[in-house]
């Protein structure tokens, strides 16, 4: 087993033996592809203390394009609102937590670290195992909002309307 592997060291290898005995002479094996990867673990919480007991959570792999869904389906959680995602490769990701929305009433997925708005999400770049990372769950806001406000932008219409 290789006791230390970072993700800098993820790679194609191939391994060469030569020796002095036999000159000239060089076996080289295949290359092989070596990708390190993590367990990333956690709790998805309604709020500070109180975990979801419905619900799950989706690693989103930041890609040149966007992003890629890790594992294609969200994975629920327990029913302590634990989470467990094995075997993730080393790179960069957002994490989403999507409480059960029947279960409570009003929540909205949330991004670590805790933020209904994904561009103000954590890039989560997974180096290693990353043991208790909890999302606590953003819920709509219950008040309407009232008052005067300004709106700002610029209207264009479609050439083709």
């Amino acid at each position: 087993p290789i006791s230390s592997f970072a993700k800098a060291d993820q790679g194609v290898y191939q391994c060469i033996i030569t020796s002095p005995l036999f000159p000239g002479m060089v076996l080289k094996s295949a290359p092989t592809t070596l990708l390190g990867v993590a367990t990333i673990s956690g709790t998805l919480l309604v709020n500070g203390t109180t975990p979801a007991t419905e619900g799950a959570v989706q690693l989103l792999k930041i890609t040149e394009g966007g992003y890629d869904s890790i594992p294609n389906t969200p994975l629920s959680v327990q029913g302590d609102g634990t989470f467990t995602l094995q075997n993730i490769l080393l790179d960069k990701y957002l994490l989403v937590g999507l409480a059960d929305t029947l279960t409570y009433d009003q929540a909205l997925p949330t991004d670590v670290p805790g933020t209904a708005y994904w561009e103000e999400a954590d890039t989560i770049d997974v180096v290693d195992n990353m043991p208790g990372l909890d999302i606590t769950t953003v819920f709509k806001p219950d008040d309407q909002l009232t008052g005067e406000g300004l709106l700002f932008g610029v209207e264009q219409e479609d050439e083709f309307t």
